[in-house]
């Protein structure tokens, strides 16, 4: 619960040395003497163990303006050797009065997490430094954050993540829009064939007088299998089923790193509207698109064609723009980590002082003398 061990904790291991603060309100030796074994006093309880404890310590009563609380918590962090002592021990984190403050501080941290992510998919370089044990009191006070700093923090990471979403959600709708443009064009080209299809789907089924109903798609290559034999299934037999595999897989999804999908147009004749809508929904359910089978229905070629090249024309530049804000992101990524997780001690100490409903706020803290 210290604000000094959570921006340093090191300062206070027992390997370096450091000083560890005890729970005593007298002031205590670095090595004290042994209590002979008759000796009735008991001995004070300590906040960390005795054995390590290398200095002197002092427990100082601590009376701050309410309004220069914040000011006050972060200078004597800065000095880095001092412990705060939880003045409302036993209450919850709602009854503490910076619990809001610290929230904050986690939703901006938050917001930080979304953005590293979606720059290391998109391959934006980054780095945040490694914590110093050893940095020194001048390069931890060299930078102070201010309390308002939270607030102006919070508007920025609100803006860049509400326009990378927007942007995310705009390429996400092209990048789907190219799919089916691309999967209705693949079943378009193959179209030349129906006559032929529809002569020997009527001869193999034996229905050559009845007319042939036609369920036109695409879905995963993966689940064709499993179509085929909950269509053979369904229709008793009574369907023809032919499949041709699309040689480029389909990009489905704005992480470079997610696996692109390989798709089968295919090609279903039964001869009734019921047998023709019960195969619909087989397909429908195992992720597959349905086109229009009806000539007149379906888009020529080379609209297909045309339109696909706008889409992907469209997709390369909105790429573009968002590398770009990723890249502007990055820029300023260390220096947003460094406020968010600063404020966030510093209202985590603030939390562990009595403030009232006077002007002023009270705290103990240990020192080494």
């Amino acid at each position: 619960n210290s604000f000094c061990t959570l921006l340093n904790p090191d300062r206070f291991s027992p390997h370096r040395g450091r000083p560890c603060l005890t729970r005593s309100h007298s002031r205590k030796s670095a090595h004290p003497a042994r209590m002979p074994r008759s000796a009735s006093r008991p001995r004070a309880r300590e906040a960390a163990s005795g054995l390590w404890r290398s200095e002197d310590m002092l427990k100082l009563d601590v009376v701050v303006p309410r309004d220069a609380i914040h000011h006050v918590v972060q200078a004597v962090a800065a000095v880095g050797c001092a412990q705060f002592l939880d003045m409302t021990e036993g209450a919850t984190a709602f009854a503490r009065p910076f619990t809001a403050d610290v929230r904050r501080c986690e939703d901006a941290e938050r917001r930080l997490r979304f953005l590293r992510e979606h720059m290391r998919q998109a391959g934006v370089d980054f780095e945040l430094p490694a914590p110093d044990p050893d940095a020194d009191e001048a390069a931890r006070a060299a930078a102070p954050v201010s309390a308002s700093a939270l607030d102006e923090l919070e508007r920025e990471l609100e803006r860049r993540e509400n326009d990378l979403r927007n942007m995310n959600g705009s390429l996400e709708t092209m990048i789907d829009e190219a799919r089916r443009l691309r999967e209705e064009l693949e079943v378009a080209t193959r179209d030349a064939t129906a006559d032929y299809v529809t002569i020997e789907a009527r001869e193999s089924t034996g229905l050559k007088s009845a007319p042939s109903l036609v369920v036109l798609g695409t879905i995963a290559t993966r689940s064709v299998d499993s179509m085929m034999r909950m269509v053979t299934r369904a229709t008793r037999g009574n369907a023809f089923i032919r499949t041709d595999p699309i040689d480029k897989p389909f990009v489905v999804s704005l992480d470079p790193a997610a696996e692109p999908v390989h798709k089968t147009v295919f090609a279903i004749f039964v001869a009734t509207d019921k047998l023709q809508r019960r195969v619909a929904r087989i397909a429908e359910t195992l992720g597959g698109n349905i086109f229009a089978a009806d000539r007149s229905s379906m888009r020529a070629p080379q609209a297909l064609e045309t339109r696909l090249r706008n889409i992907d024309a469209t997709l390369a530049v909105t790429r573009g723009q968002r590398y770009q804000l990723l890249q502007s992101v990055a820029r300023d990524f260390v220096e947003h980590h460094r406020i968010a997780t600063t404020c966030k001690a510093v209202f985590a100490a603030m939390n562990l002082m009595e403030v009232g409903a006077s002007a002023t706020a009270k705290a103990k803290v240990w020192v080494p003398t």
